[in-house]
């Protein structure tokens, strides 16, 4: 406190406002050192002890206050950090003779620093230099003294664990080294030597793998990851190349010195083990687009856009998630500006760019409002963001305009989503493929700022928390789907994704309408009334297939794909191709036309590039695997409605089954001869592929819930008992959803309370 007192010389001789300004860089310095200090503690821990879940952020604090908070205690700073620490706070220190020399006393009084202990961190200061050396003596009437004092190390201030593994810890923290990494720089390359691993604090890095001559991004790696551990502890080469994304901070552990602690104390090195195995074992039953993002540049695609209502609308309902700070211009130009001296340029201030570092480990989430114009401060959110939100008013000109041309030039950085803002009492967005046709960008957002349901979604997707179901194909008895989704709302939980396939995808698309549980199933019951087997000279099928043609048109009209308020997909096989192909844009209707193209049944969908289309349970019954690789889904459930087992039919027919005894037997219904009609072999044949692969666990472990729902009363397509298909999904869902426990994070806006649908 008594840096606060004002000193009447100091007042008189005009020197108080230099003091505060040389006080404002010690206060950076040290809060730079801390932060860092405490980073590597906390990280090493995590580390070594197996507690990498708990490295979370911490509560938000203002930021002067974190740094008088942190001075009160009399082992806040120590010489030896500053000096372990000082290639990365270096960059704090001013230019200005006069100010050096005042930051250089301050340093000195607070923390004892010497020649022998702090060598590199007095030479920072500017010690031996000459104009600084005698600014000093100006200033303040002797020249500047350096003296010892004790230090405590940080680690004894907490509770100890093993004392072996205690100290093991301190010599591994008092070599741990700190590296910033700008956006675009190399951390490793692919089979280069393995010579380290590294803990990212903060920052973003991409995972880099060789396809024929060029590198694609096959993973992202964000704050609490491990990198390069495999090849540290067994001494292989890199197998890959990673990337920063952006400006990013890790820790840097030699190999030689993991391998000091493994043989001192085995006890550690076996938890690391065990750490590697439980991580991949995630890793390899969920391929994921990477861990979700922590920082946002929220910018104005064009001007006008509703930038400012959008960031606090956001900011609101990203803090039931986790700790959420928005950041502005005006605030960093209030907290920086006055002290950045003349001719400094406040957005490269290196003051700044550790404050922002600071603020990102310290927060779940960071929202950086960029300017409506490719400012100073734009440029500094877009470089310092995991992600670039693109703002729009849905209804302004999709003309390409300056800011995209910003964000081009830093798209090795970050990834680019678009936000589309509504008008209120919209019901349907409208127009996206423009939007889309402009702009390459990761995924897309619509937004009605009147709609909280909508604000909260689209905060769920982007924290990664969101919520996404996958349907299945099973003809007939995917009218189950109905009742998953009835028993899903009447306990809490709204999708904020669908996908689909076959029947799936027509049920998915119905809810993707935002059509309630009620209209879906009447829907449903309809068909079963007006069939969709047109039978016809089974020549390319057996059915025409334009009842179905026209049934999807009167389902779904012009809508297309990315004009629906949450994300939507359905899967198809391509036949031409021999590959699945996902749907996500497009119109609604030949989307899902296609995706229920049961081969023989159906013709095949001639699609506009002359490739034939087919059911997608051909190469995808349920498409958890594509719903886990959507950007933004946390949490994955799976809609099953295939049986394991059909029921018996008691057929009689031996090794000749002749049509014409078939036909002459259901004439006179005669049971001596009976047999699996082809259509119903085609469509079995094809559902036991799905069951088969439903039995793995490789495939199971993608889910975070698999609802198997018991159909095998409803024969593929029998659509008049779709009531009874409802029923059964919705006992099966309600049952399955009682027993499950979800994962933290998952929220919904549904309302709990009894949906009736008729059977």
């Amino acid at each position: 406190m008594t840096d606060r007192i004002i000193d009447r010389q100091e007042l008189l001789a005009g020197t108080l406002p230099r003091r505060r300004r040389a006080q404002r860089f010690v206060g950076a310095i040290e809060s730079r050192v801390l932060y860092m200090r405490d980073e590597t503690h906390r990280a090493l821990r995590a580390y070594f002890l197996g507690s990498f879940a708990e490295y979370e952020r911490g509560l938000d604090r203002d930021y002067l206050a974190m740094i008088r908070e942190r001075a009160r205690s009399p082992h806040a700073l120590l010489g030896s950090d500053l000096e372990r620490f000082t290639p990365q706070w270096r960059m704090l220190v001013p230019a200005e003779a006069e100010l050096r020399a005042g930051v250089l006393r301050e340093l000195i009084r607070r923390l004892g620093l010497d020649l022998e202990r702090t060598p590199n961190a007095l030479a920072a200061l500017g010690y031996q230099d000459a104009a600084v050396r005698s600014a000093y003596l100006e200033l303040h009437g002797e020249a500047p003294e350096v003296t010892a004092r004790g230090s405590v190390r940080l680690s004894e201030t907490v509770a100890a664990v093993d004392r072996d593994e205690e100290e093991a810890l301190h010599a591994v923290e008092d070599r741990a080294e700190w590296l910033t990494l700008p956006g675009g720089e190399r951390l490793m390359t692919e089979g280069e030597p393995s010579d380290a691993l590294y803990l990212v604090v903060s920052g973003r890095f991409r995972v880099l793998a060789r396809a024929h001559d060029s590198e694609i991004v096959v993973a992202e790696i964000g704050r609490g990851e491990v990198v390069g551990e495999m090849g540290a502890l067994t001494g292989e080469p890199r197998s890959a190349t990673i990337v920063a994304a952006r400006d990013s901070e890790v820790i840097r552990l030699p190999q030689n010195l993991l391998l000091e602690v493994a043989r001192a104390t085995p006890e550690l090195l076996l938890r690391i083990n065990r750490e590697l195995v439980r991580r991949l074992r995630v890793t390899t039953a969920r391929s994921s687009s990477g861990p979700s993002a922590t920082s946002y540049a929220l910018v104005a695609a064009h001007p006008g856009a509703p930038l400012r209502a959008v960031a606090r609308a956001l900011r609101d309902a990203l803090r039931s998630a986790g700790t959420t700070v928005l950041i502005t211009g005006e605030e960093v130009e209030r907290e920086f500006a006055p002290a950045a001296g003349e001719g400094m340029q406040v957005y490269r201030d290196p003051q700044l760019i550790a404050w922002l570092a600071e603020r990102e480990a310290r927060h779940r989430f960071v929202l950086y409002e960029a300017d409506a114009e490719p400012t100073p401060w734009t440029r500094r959110c877009i470089r310092q963001a995991d992600r670039i939100i693109l703002v729009a008013d849905a209804d302004a000109s999709a003309a390409r305009s300056a800011i995209d041309e910003e964000i081009a030039a830093g798209a090795e950085q970050a990834e680019i989503e678009l936000l589309l803002v509504h008008p209120a009492g919209r019901e349907r967005p409208e127009g996206t493929a423009r939007w889309l046709r402009e702009r390459a960008v990761r995924a897309h957002h619509h937004l009605r700022l009147d709609d909280d349901r909508q604000v909260r979604h689209v905060a769920r997707m982007l924290s990664g928390t969101g919520l996404g179901i996958a349907l299945g194909g099973g003809g007939a008895r995917g009218a189950a789907h109905i009742g998953v989704i009835r028993a899903l709302r009447e306990h809490g939980y709204e999708p904020d994704a669908i996908g689909g396939t076959s029947m799936g995808a027509l049920i998915g698309g119905e809810f993707a309408l935002e059509r309630d549980v009620e209209e879906v199933a009447e829907r449903m019951l309809r068909i079963g009334q007006k069939r969709l087997l047109d039978w016809t000279l089974p020549l390319a099928a057996f059915t025409a297939g334009g009842t179905a043609t026209a049934k999807m048109l009167d389902e779904f009209a012009d809508t297309r794909i990315e004009d629906l308020w949450r994300p939507f997909f359905c899967v198809s096989t391509n036949l031409t191709r021999a590959e699945e192909l996902v749907h996500r844009q497009g119109p609604l209707w030949s989307a899902v036309r296609s995706s229920i193209s049961i081969p023989g049944v159906f013709p095949p969908v001639l699609w506009r590039n002359g490739d034939l289309l087919v059911d997608g349970g051909i190469m995808n019954t349920l498409p958890i695997d594509r719903l886990r690789e959507l950007r933004g889904i946390g949490t994955v459930i799976g809609s099953d409605v295939i049986p394991g087992r059909e029921v018996d039919d008691d057929y009689r027919f031996g090794g000749r089954v002749s049509g014409w005894r078939l036909a002459l037997a259901a004439i006179t219904r005669s049971p001596a001869v009976s047999a699996p009609s082809i259509v119903n072999t085609i469509i079995r044949a094809n559902e036991v592929r799905a069951v088969a692969l439903g039995r793995t666990q490789e495939f199971a472990a993608q889910a975070d819930l698999i609802i198997h729902s018991p159909t095998e009363a409803v024969p593929t397509l029998d659509f008049a008992k779709c009531g009874v298909a409802i029923e059964a999904g919705y006992r099966a869902a309600s049952e399955a959803l009682e027993r499950w426990t979800p994962a933290a994070g998952v929220t919904s806006d549904a309302s709990p309370g009894a949906t009736g649908v008729p059977a």
